[in-house]
């Protein structure tokens, strides 16, 4: 299975700081800023709602900071 699909919100965006940084391994000192990042975009834009209206879900501010709410708890 692909490890993508196993990893938390928090794990990937921690990575994707320490792979800023050169430093991949040590992904875990960066769940402090992933965290931040994440709780950051809790409250979406008018853009980020509307960037695809043809989805078949539409998307709405609650249900976006629910979704942002999970990704903190994982």
């Amino acid at each position: 299975s692909d490890r993508r699909w196993q990893m938390t919100m928090i794990e990937k965006v921690a990575r994707a700081f320490a792979r800023h940084d050169s430093y991949e391994s040590a992904w875990k000192r960066y769940r402090g800023h992933a965290k931040a990042a994440i709780a950051a975009m809790r409250e979406p834009t008018e853009e980020m709602l509307n960037a695809s209206p043809d989805y078949p879900i539409y998307m709405n501010a609650d249900e976006w900071a629910k979704m942002i709410d999970a990704a903190l708890k994982e």
